[in-house]
């Protein structure tokens, strides 16, 4: 029998910022995201490419099989903010999830794209473009009542280049981020819903019954 050990390719490190995820592309490019808790340089080689936190607490950036740093980005927050997941659809666009809690710019170029909470832990998805970074659309799930809101936990994109969340949904939370409504109720309880490539939804679906339940991963 032979065994063979993996080649370590290339590491890096940053100063109090957390990496909430990483997802490793077929093009051999690695997309990551997370939060910065003070000034980085984000450029693993000669460079220099510091983000300081006064301008934004959500990064997210795209590195070569090299650790070259290709583009990186930030957004500004005026609240609490929790980076959950991120993935890449089949236009190699950036998808990442999570929650918020306030008003929100999720545009990280000179324009705004702002959404305001309306539940204790409002979900977000937002979508960039994955060549540039550039930012696309962003989307809001959420309740009324102060405790209600959908605890994100992972993304994935199926094979009609539609997106499934899942997570914990707390009290009662509408799942559709447009004018109409689709709602779940439960108590910490799963959820799983489908939006297409727009951030349009498509389904939305709970089963309660698990106390602190949470969607994890999809194969």
């Amino acid at each position: 029998m032979q065994i063979h050990a993996q080649q370590f390719e290339w590491a890096g490190t940053f100063l109090n910022a957390t990496m909430a995820d990483v997802f490793p592309h077929h093009s051999e490019n690695v997309f990551i995201v997370g939060g910065i808790g003070s000034t980085n340089d984000f450029d693993f080689g000669s460079g220099t490419n510091n983000l300081s936190p006064a301008n934004g607490k959500l990064y997210f950036a795209k590195y070569d099989k090299n650790s070259n740093l290709i583009w990186i980005k930030q957004t500004s927050f005026a609240s609490t903010i929790g980076i959950r997941a991120c993935t890449v659809d089949k236009q190699n666009n950036l998808i990442i999830c999570g929650n918020f809690n306030g008003i929100s710019d999720f545009d990280p170029s000179a324009s705004t794209a702002q959404l305001s909470s309306t539940g204790g832990s409002d979900m977000f998805i937002a979508k960039y473009d994955g060549s540039t970074g550039n930012f696309i659309w962003a989307k809001r799930v959420g309740g009324n009542a102060s405790n209600a809101g959908a605890e994100v936990k992972d993304i994935t994109i199926d094979g009609s280049n539609n997106l499934i969340v899942s997570g914990k949904v707390t009290q009662t939370v509408d799942f559709d981020p447009g004018t109409g409504v689709d709602t779940l109720s439960g108590s910490d309880s799963h959820f799983l819903a489908k939006y297409n490539s727009s951030g349009n939804l498509v389904w939305a679906k709970s089963v309660s019954g698990f106390k602190y339940g949470y969607g994890l991963e999809y194969y």
